[in-house]
């Protein structure tokens, strides 16, 4: 199992970019703000 352990002085997680990236691909395909996702999101999940 691999531990994703990387974290940034901010808190940011390796695993947090890639599900924020994953998503922001996904949002890219529909004619609608891939960026807000990023945004809304992490908020949903409380990762402030």
């Amino acid at each position: 199992m691999l531990t994703v352990a990387l974290v940034s002085h901010h808190g940011f997680t390796a695993f947090r970019a890639i599900i924020l990236g994953v998503i922001q691909g996904v949002t890219e395909l529909f004619p609608i703000s891939s960026l807000g996702h990023t945004v809304i999101l992490p908020k949903l999940f409380g990762w402030n």
